[in-house]
């Protein structure tokens, strides 16, 4: 397997490990929390925009949404742009979800690096930047 393929999956697999950990305190699960942090970043956006963001299926982000605006950390309302679109909006419960949720990966990732020199950090950063886009640019493998 190709070294990069190999260290990435590995990387995968241990954060989400590490994530149902970190984020339990916070009372969602990893893939929600990043939900509602790209829903921070993003503001009021519909369901399809954020599947693709997030590139999940549209019912995948139904279930996730339909999880989270029970637990009313989400609300869906009209479009003020066009009424027949939905959008998906933070309450206030959702935005100090989301802003633990960032909180709490930001905490974990400065523990992370604590050990690394500003260089290494930057080494590391710089990588991860590379490696982002061009997955990115590539697409899926199938």
């Amino acid at each position: 397997m190709n070294q990069v393929a190999a260290l990435v999956l590995i990387i995968a697999a241990e954060l989400k490990l590490i994530g149902k950990e970190e984020v339990k305190c916070c009372g969602v699960t990893p893939d929600q929390g990043y939900l509602l942090m790209t829903l921070l970043e993003t503001g009021p956006v519909g369901m399809q925009t954020l599947a693709e963001k997030l590139r999940v299926t549209s019912s995948t982000m139904t279930r996730n949404i339909d999880k989270l605006e029970t637990a009313g950390l989400v609300q869906r309302v009209k479009s003020k742009t066009d009424a027949r679109v939905l959008q998906v909006v933070l309450t206030g419960r959702g935005r100090a979800a989301a802003g633990n949720v960032a909180e709490t990966w930001s905490r974990y990732f400065d523990r992370v690096t604590d050990a690394l020199s500003a260089a290494e950090r930057q080494a590391v950063l710089h990588g991860l930047q590379l490696l982002s886009r061009s997955i990115r640019l590539s697409g899926p493998c199938c």
